[in-house]
Order: structure tokens, then sequence, then C-alpha cells
């Protein structure tokens, strides 16, 4: 091999590196491993924007009797990705009080939603204007947040995981 090496050598250097090559036992394609987890990484990506749309979207596409889950879970979901989560053991009315002086809208989404959960209200939907109340909190939320804060937001997928 050694004098078959150093012919190739002197011949020429294609001759070279083909045997080079032809020596090299890979059994690890490296370029397809790298490939396969930038696919993969990439459908995690899309699958939790899919995610996070689909929870903002769902009270102002959505026409369902759970609108008011929807809607409180949206908000959430907005409050989460600028960095405002319930506390572990936080109730939801403290919550909502606690986050009253950046969007004063959901302290009336939350009671509406416990209104509708305890059974309090016969007719829901028509009691309260879900969309429009969702959507104030959310005008709220940008008008109170800053710009760099809510660009972050908007590039996160995975800031609904945060919702408590």
């Amino acid at each position: 091999e050694l004098q078959q090496l150093l012919g190739d050598m002197l011949r020429d250097d294609d001759a070279f590196q083909e045997f080079l090559e032809s020596q090299q036992s890979s059994f690890i394609n490296l370029d397809a491993v790298l490939q396969t987890l930038a696919a993969l990484l990439l459908l995690v990506f899309l699958s939790a924007y899919g995610v996070k749309f689909y929870r903002l979207l769902s009270p102002v596409v959505g026409n369902s009797d759970r609108l008011y889950q929807h809607s409180y879970r949206a908000a959430l979901d907005s409050l989460a990705a600028v960095g405002m989560r319930r506390r572990v053991g936080e109730s939801r009315e403290a919550f909502a009080e606690r986050v009253s002086s950046m969007s004063p809208a959901m302290t009336l989404l939350t009671r509406a939603h416990l209104q509708c959960t305890l059974g309090q209200q016969a007719n829901a939907s028509a009691a309260v204007e879900w969309r429009q109340l969702t959507q104030q909190v959310n005008q709220q939320i940008k008008t109170n947040t800053p710009g760099w804060k809510m660009l972050l937001a908007y590039l996160n997928p995975f800031s609904w995981l945060l919702t408590r």
C-alpha cells in the first residue's frame, strides 16, 4: 500500500486524492446528519409558530361555544410573550390586578371569563363581546410595551409554553 501511495503521489494529485478517499471509511455521513437535524429544527420552529398563531387567532377567526376560553387564553399568551406570567399559586384575579397597569381590560376579561366558567352567565357569548375585549387587551399590551420587547414577543415561537 505504501508503494502504491508513493507511486500515486509521484504520478498526479488527483489519483492521490482518490486513494486517500478510498482509504477513509466513514460509517456516518456528517452532511446527511446535519441536513436532517436542520430540517427537524425547522419543523419544530414552524410547528411552534403554527401553534402560537392558532392560539392567538382562534378568538378572532373561530366561532365556538368556548370562545370565552379561547379569548382568555389568547390574552394570557399575549401577556406571556412580553414577560407577564402568572406566578405559581397566583389566582387569576390577583394576576389580572397585577397586570392592570399594562392592560386594564385584563381585569374585565378575567371577571367575564370566571363568570362563564362558573356558569353565572346564561348566554356568555352574547353578554360579553369577547373579540372586542381580547383586541382591547392586545392593543393595551402593544401601547404599554417597548418596541424591542414586542419584537422579541413576535419572534419567540415558544412564548405560548409559558402561559399558566
